[in-house]
């Protein structure tokens, strides 16, 4: 409502008279960071130039933004501060007299003059025309004396300030008079380069194992997947590139991001993609980059939109970033029409990223320190790109990296067993080290470096870190002062707690209460008494909800039968349910690492129960017997929790592995009868207590074996002196069981 009623309020004022000049608007909008902007045209002898809105209370105009011109032609651009309003009727006026009248805001980034040219758009439009004829004519010579060909020719047009080589990419930075910057670029590297390479012979160090190349210190705070759930993927490359636009869309999609793709760009289509209470979560763009020169030396690089630029000049509203360096223009040899591009200005000025937002950019030399940082001021959380020259197979690189991201198993090389999802820090270590952050793009045959590599760019707080949680393993946590239960600890990629309303842990049909949350060190939850079955998963809400690889926590129920027989006469038989479970899938540390099974330790919980029962009559002789009788319910505490009794209890314990290797198997259970002991003159009533000792039927212990994980039935037996206990259980299988489909 607020733009609405700003914006028709400011459509009335062409017809406002004034003592000073009133202007006609010429362009309005709010920019990205909410803003009222608007333009007006400035007519020569203007001094300067006023934004005046009408105070309620006195009915009169005041002054809201001023500023000096210096009466050349031009337009005069303003803007109000993002918290103004919520209404307001204003009006543009300029005058003549150098003295700038005092304004309610002196933000100097609310007032901008962009000058006309003297050079016109249509004159540079013909002479990039003219170079790119020049540029054809000498494309057979060798490459140095072309370029010098090429600058000498630019240099003798007197419009032509200065003609220079840019000091990567083999392309000439034209720079008028009017300080104005063209860009001349040579053919686009094929899938057989020939020819010579462009300069960028330096290579970078190989990174040292267990380290990362970032650029900027590494993140210590604010790590999460994006803060938005707005993701595009763009293509501005000609037909004959390969684009991997679509099945990064596809990814981004199916894993609850709202992406949008372009196969082509137009500068308007770049100024809507965002703005600041509606940012980029996550982008990835196709792009040409080319190197440029500034008038002080520096070099940057702009991306080319390939939107063409019309003959007849540019028109508005992009006259004005023409004339401030947010666009520039460039023209490839070869090409008839030169292209916009848009420098790191123009990322500064319409665009914006939501914290822990992913930005990677498939451009050559896009990875320049300069165009990364904009992004960076944009708001990016981190920032990918190439250091140098890259070639068609570029986007295969990408693919690689989403589709470790995602954990879509997509992209070669493929695991056996599938892998899950992983942080951005794991993935860049792991194409370090394996290489695969090199161009995969043929090479030159003389080139005197390694192909493109990949340069990373993080902000140290709020980076890009996951785009979903991915769950490595779950272990068995002990109890520990204040936490006097049994608990899981579910280590892996789950970035810092985003707070009881924003995530949730579901174990089968149930949510886990979550007792503790870090980016660092897991999540830990409780283990209920009776626990769910099925598996674990993670769920992460920002302004989207994501979620991670399901685990599946593998449970076996075994029934036992246990018989004392005592004397051939006397029978105490427990009959009893276990129950206990292990994650034993194994984990990767990173992709394509081997799968390591290191042991979990597993207890059981109050989910074990089961029955004794007594009975029989042992007469020794004709005067004394002893009697077995009545029964009792035994069952399984959470012994983490500490006070668990004695007698009429369950207890299993031990460490497994997924590679089908027990370490330690115990089970104890006991429970208590009556004992009677007659003679003719008197009796006794004792409680007794039959108990099952794991050390007489579980060494060796039980090997379950994968993938059926079948815990093997037996049938035991111990002997004493007048005593025989019997232990029998069948072959179970487990449910829940991992598979090659279950992520690791």
């Amino acid at each position: 409502m607020k733009r609405q009623l700003l914006l028709s309020l400011l459509l009335a004022l062409g017809n406002l008279s004034a003592p000073a000049a009133d202007m006609k608007v010429e362009h309005f909008a709010f920019d990205v960071d909410g803003r009222f902007t608007v333009q007006a045209p400035l007519e020569f002898g203007s001094r300067h130039a006023l934004l005046e809105g009408l105070d309620p209370a006195t009915g009169n105009f005041r002054v809201l933004v001023s500023g000096a011109v210096d009466g050349r032609k031009g337009s005069v651009i303003f803007r109000l501060p993002a918290n103004y309003g919520p209404k307001a009727l204003v009006r543009i006026r300029t005058g003549t007299q150098t003295t700038v009248p005092a304004a309610q805001f002196t933000d100097p980034a609310l007032f901008q003059v962009v000058y006309e040219s003297p050079i016109s758009e249509a004159v540079k439009i013909s002479f990039l025309k003219e170079a790119s004829t020049k540029m054809g004519g000498w494309s057979n010579l060798p490459r140095a004396e072309a370029q010098s060909r090429l600058i000498a020719w630019a240099q003798a047009n007197p419009r032509v300030a200065a003609a220079t080589l840019t000091s990567m990419g083999g392309t000439i930075t034209i720079r008028f008079t009017d300080d104005d910057i063209v860009v001349l670029m040579p053919k686009r590297r094929g899938e057989n380069p020939t020819g010579e390479p462009p300069p960028g012979e330096v290579e970078l160090p190989l990174v040292p194992p267990l380290a990362t190349k970032d650029i900027g210190p590494k993140a210590t705070t604010g790590m999460s997947i994006p803060g938005s759930e707005k993701a595009f993927t763009a293509f501005s490359l000609e037909s004959t590139f390969p684009s991997s636009t679509s099945k990064i869309a596809s990814w981004l999609g199916s894993n609850g991001y709202k992406t949008t793709k372009y196969d082509a760009t137009s500068v308007l289509d770049l100024m809507s993609w965002s703005h600041k209470d509606d940012p980029i979560g996550v982008l990835f763009w196709q792009i040409h980059g080319v190197p440029f020169e500034r008038k002080d030396g520096t070099t940057s690089v702009a991306l080319v939109t390939r939107e063409i630029a019309p003959d007849e000049g540019t028109t508005r509203p992009y006259a004005p970033m023409r004339g401030t360096g947010l666009l520039n223009l460039a023209m490839e040899e070869g090409k008839t029409d030169p292209y916009y591009t848009i420098t790191g200005r123009f990322v500064e000025t319409y665009m914006r990223f939501a914290p822990n937002s992913l930005v990677m950019i498939d451009a050559c030399y896009g990875g320049n320190a300069d165009l990364a940082n904009s992004f960076m001021l944009a708001g990016a959380g981190s920032y990918v790109s190439w250091d140098w020259l890259s070639g068609p197979r570029s986007g295969d690189t990408f693919r690689k990296v989403f589709d470790r991201l995602l954990g879509t198993n997509a992209e070669a090389p493929i695991s056996t067993l599938k892998e899950r999802a992983f942080s951005i820090p794991v993935i860049q270590h792991w194409m370090q080290v394996k290489g695969y952050d090199e161009d995969p793009s043929n090479k030159y045959q003389n080139q005197g470096r390694k192909n493109a590599l990949l340069l990373w760019h993080h902000r140290q707080t709020n980076p890009a870190h996951m785009l979903k949680p991915s769950i490595m393993r779950v272990i068995t946590e002990a109890n520990r002062p204040g936490e006097q239960f049994t608990k899981y600890l579910l280590e892996g990629d789950f970035g810092d707690d985003p707070g009881p309303s924003k995530r949730k842990v579901m174990w089968g049909n149930q949510e886990m209460n979550v007792l503790r949350w870090d980016a660092l060190n897991g999540i830990v939850v409780p283990i209920p008494d009776n626990p769910p079955g099925g598996n674990f998963q993670v769920f992460l809400t920002r302004e989207h909800q994501t979620k991670s690889n399901e685990v599946p926590m593998t449970e076996w129920t075994i029934p036992f039968e246990f018989e004392r027989t005592d004397h051939g006469a006397l029978n105490a038989k427990m009959n009893f349910t276990v129950k206990f479970r292990a994650d034993l899938r194994g984990e990767r540390y990173e992709p394509e690492g081997q799968v390591t099974y290191i042991a979990r330790p597993w207890t059981t919980m109050a989910d074990c129960s089961g029955t004794l029962t007594a009975s029989g009559v042992y007469r020794p002789d004709d005067d004394s017997s002893t009697t077995w009788s009545g029964s009792s319910d035994i069952r399984s505490y959470d012994v983490g929790k500490g006070n668990v009794p004695t007698k009429n209890i369950i207890h299993g314990s031990g460490i497994m592995t997924g590679a089908g290797l027990t370490h330690f198997f115990t089970l104890t259970a006991n429970g208590s009868f009556t004992e009677t002991y007659r003679t003719k003159t008197s009796s006794k009533v004792t409680e007794r207590v039959a108990e099952l000792d794991p050390f007489r039927f579980f060494l060796p212990p039980p090997q379950p074996q994968p993938p059926h994980w079948q815990f093997p039935g037996g049938n035991k037996t111990d002997e004493g002196d007048e005593r025989i206990d019997k232990l029998v259980w069948p072959t179970v299988a487990a449910r829940y069981r991992p598979d090659d489909n279950t992520p690791r």
